[in-house]
């Protein structure tokens, strides 16, 4: 077997230099004879690895179970430490074998779509979500099959008669909020499906310490939306749109640390507590505006002035175990989850080469805010690509925008101790 294979390649060499004017089936192999010629030394390679590994045969079954068993001591150690990393414990060996089983799922995915992370564009990584299964994550944030899915349901429009971001405000070239400290820290909204109100106290923080050019951002109470909107529906999904409605009518929100986060554990919405804190003096909305959807112009415009709530669909395991690069997908435009856009900008570092899984080609992106924590993406935020072609965007990035319109209020800086 092994001299057959070696013999037949070298042969058609040897037919082409015969001199033959007929045309024939030499004349055919001649052709083909410079190709073949080239695939010898592979041929040669595999074959010596196929015989080697046969003549290593009455020891390959001891030798394959030392590998598995390294392999298998390797995978349990690196489980361990992510363990540890998180500060994961379990009530019973149950549930133990449960998270071991998500987590091998979850690293298998991982090590398979960061094989090809330069052809996506982006890399995966474990997180606090390797432990549970696809089905748990979708159920816990109330995504994909599991969503209320209210952006689907319509929403105020508020862009009759405005200028998106604001009077005369043009695009910048790149744009970061946090550069100029007017973006909170990344929260953790838990086990409860409160997207919706981190988003949307995540851009009145921003706009209230833009229009009173505060030095550090005041944390305003996700909890009190959860607890006290009506219109929203707590834990089990909600707009930001109704969470500014119902910010117009209540005049301002109080500080986090005077009615703080709960639901995160409770995994429920609790009883209205508004009474027990003080507003923040005008932390109260005098309006809110929709960005035009499916323009990428109109939301460089709003980003330029402020950051602005967007709904996005998050229901995919790239986006679950998202590390860094620019996300292109896959996603759909079934919006599920409300987040943060805090800029803009552009990753020098991207390739442009074209691919049929990364249908943006440049370096262009959305820089957003998630509410999962810090440890989940880029230290909580995620980079989804952005093209200048009008569309719902990556992941429906461009269909419901909106940002909340806060006037300034006398004292500049020191208007909020």
């Amino acid at each position: 077997m092994r001299t057959s294979l070696l013999i037949l390649i070298p042969t058609v060499a040897a037919l082409c230099a015969k001199d033959d004017s007929s045309w024939s089936i030499s004349d055919i192999l001649c052709q083909i004879g410079p190709i073949l010629d080239q695939l010898t030394d592979v041929v040669e390679t595999v074959v010596d690895d196929y015989f080697s590994s046969s003549s290593s045969s009455s020891s390959s079954s001891s030798s394959s179970d030392s590998s598995d068993t390294s392999d298998t001591s390797d995978t349990s150690q690196r489980f361990y430490s992510f363990l540890e990393e998180y500060d994961m414990e379990f009530e019973s060996e149950k549930e133990h074998e449960e998270a071991y089983n998500n987590w091998l799922e979850s690293d298998n995915f991982i090590n398979r779509h960061n094989l090809r992370k330069d052809e996506w564009g982006y890399s995966v990584g474990h997180n606090k979500f390797s432990i549970i299964s696809h089905e748990q994550y979708l159920r816990r944030y109330s995504l994909g099959e599991y969503s209320n899915n209210p952006w689907a349901e319509g929403k105020p429009i508020r862009t009759e008669g405005v200028t998106v971001g604001g009077e005369g405000v043009r695009p910048n070239q790149s744009v970061d909020w946090r550069l100029v400290n007017k973006v909170t820290a990344v929260k953790d909204q838990g086990n409860c499906g409160s997207c919706w109100a981190f988003s949307a106290t995540g851009a009145i923080e921003s706009a209230f310490a833009i229009a009173n050019k505060l030095k550090i951002p005041v944390d305003f109470s996700e909890q009190q939306l959860v607890d006290c909107d009506d219109s929203d529906f707590g834990c089990s999904g909600g707009l930001m749109d109704y969470a500014f409605l119902w910010e117009e009518k209540e005049g301002g929100l109080c500080k986090l640390s005077d009615y703080p986060y709960e639901s995160g554990k409770t995994a429920k919405a609790g009883t209205c507590r508004e009474s027990d804190c003080e507003d923040v003096p005008g932390s109260g909305l005098f309006s809110f505006e929709d960005v035009p959807a499916n323009d990428p112009s109109a939301m460089m415009a709003a980003l330029s002035a402020q950051p602005v709530s967007i709904a996005i669909q998050a229901d995919q395991p790239g986006f679950r175990f998202y590390k860094e690069g620019i996300f292109n997908g896959p996603c759909g435009t079934n919006l599920d989850h409300g987040v943060l856009a805090i800029g803009y900008g552009t990753d020098k570092t991207e390739t442009d080469r074209p691919h049929p899984l990364r249908p943006v080609k440049t370096g262009d992106y959305w820089l957003v805010k998630n509410s999962w924590g810090p440890a989940w993406g880029d230290e909580g935020y995620i980079k989804l690509g952005r093209s200048s072609k009008k569309g719902p965007g990556t992941c429906g990035i461009l269909m419901q925008a909106s940002y909340p319109d806060v006037k300034k209020q006398g004292g500049g800086e020191t208007a909020v101790a």
